[in-house]
């Protein structure tokens, strides 16, 4: 006879939504006003450790992805002319958040 299949359905509920993505900060370093290529951003946690960096690209831009929740700082310092910006921020799950560093405004 013709093979009669049983299939088990199991229902999983699909109500909740996607978690969102794990914290993330992207902005730009300018001085001056200037984009700011090739320098150095760094996060570091509250108690100054630093947890990840990323160097900016030719628009001053960077993107720090994949962190843990918490509180830290972002950081950059161009040692040719030994300017800095510092922003404090808190990292929290979704979209990127946008700290903009500009030394010497």
């Amino acid at each position: 006879g013709a093979g009669l299949e049983t299939a088990w359905v199991k229902t999983i509920a699909v109500n909740e939504k996607l978690a969102p993505p794990a914290p993330a900060v992207q902005g730009t370093v300018t001085e001056a006003g200037r984009p700011q290529k090739g320098l150095t951003v760094i996060l570091k946690d509250d108690k100054g450790k630093e947890l990840e960096k990323a160097v900016t690209d030719e628009n001053g831009t960077y993107l720090l992805a994949n962190l843990k929740p918490g509180k830290g700082t972002v950081e950059v310092t161009k040692r040719s002319s030994g300017r800095s910006a510092k922003k404090p921020v808190i990292l929290q799950p979704g979209p990127p958040i946008q700290v903009d560093l500009a030394m010497l405004e």
